[in-house]
């Protein structure tokens, strides 16, 4: 099998990388709970804004930490000393007081919160805006194509599953947040008049031999779309890609008059 590898990187993966690589906010360091100010963490419950433009930034609940972003996930919150932890990354603190907060991001810039006095600012976080990424409902295509006296018929359904992918993103600021999107399984069958040459369900599991397992692990099977019909049979496109960006792996998928499945790393 030939192995031709087509991988787009955006600018700003290099600026999360960037973030990453900065001191040491991506360290896995536990604190435990009699190690952290209880009392400071207990002060910043509630919502808080954005200092300048008074925009919803996030909600602090017990000791996790709610992004306004629909695709965003709890994290934990702790404090100790100078430092701000949500999740596993670090800030170190400008300055805080019970009703403003300032802090330095990765990239060095400074973000100045205010606490909320607006319940309505609390819709932002409604769990209600939770939406899947790409695709929210099952949908259908089929196409009717011809080569020689063979006349084909695919049908493509995508299924979007409850299966959430998880990555980290950063914002213009350099803050980490936790994002997920779901994650689909794609049906592909061809007939050749009434009989079925192939069907199967696609996973993006099916495709580990040839998508590195680091990016296989944040990216989520996007798509399969028809591409052609030639003498080598019926030609598709498997998109296996990084939710957001334009960071992906095509695979070319092809049926064979007898109904074998042949996948190629696109070039």
């Amino acid at each position: 099998m030939t192995v031709v590898i087509r991988i787009f990187i955006p600018a700003f993966l290099l600026l999360c990388c960037m973030a990453c690589g900065h001191g040491e906010t991506r360290q896995e360091t536990v604190l435990r709970p009699d190690t952290c100010d209880q009392q400071a963490i207990r002060e910043m419950q509630g919502v808080w804004v954005d200092a300048d433009t008074h925009s919803p930034f996030f909600w602090v609940k017990g000791d996790s930490v709610f992004f306004a972003d629909s695709t965003s996930v709890p994290v934990i919150l702790k404090m100790r000393g100078d430092t701000l932890w949500v999740g596993n990354d670090s800030y170190q603190i400008e300055s805080r007081s019970r009703y403003r907060l300032s802090f330095f991001t990765s990239l060095g810039n400074v973000i100045s919160l205010q606490k909320s006095s607006q319940e309505v600012d609390t819709l932002a976080f409604s769990p209600q805006t939770v939406k899947p990424v790409v695709y929210t409902e099952v949908t259908k295509r089929d196409t009717v194509v011809s080569h020689g006296n063979h006349r084909y018929h695919a049908y493509i359904t995508v299924n979007p599953t409850s299966i959430k992918v998880y990555r980290t993103t950063y914002t213009a600021d350099g803050m980490a947040v936790e994002n997920f999107s779901f994650d689909n399984v794609i049906h592909l069958s061809v007939y050749e008049g009434r009989q079925c040459l192939f069907r199967s369900n696609f996973n993006k599991s099916m495709f580990e031999q040839m998508v590195p397992e680091e990016f296989l692990f944040k990216a989520i099977l996007s798509d399969i779309v028809y591409l052609f019909c030639d003498a080598k049979g019926i030609h598709f496109q498997a998109s296996i890609c990084v939710p957001d960006s334009v960071s992906c792996y095509a695979v070319e998928l092809v049926v064979d008059e007898n109904g074998e499945l042949t996948m190629e790393l696109m070039g």
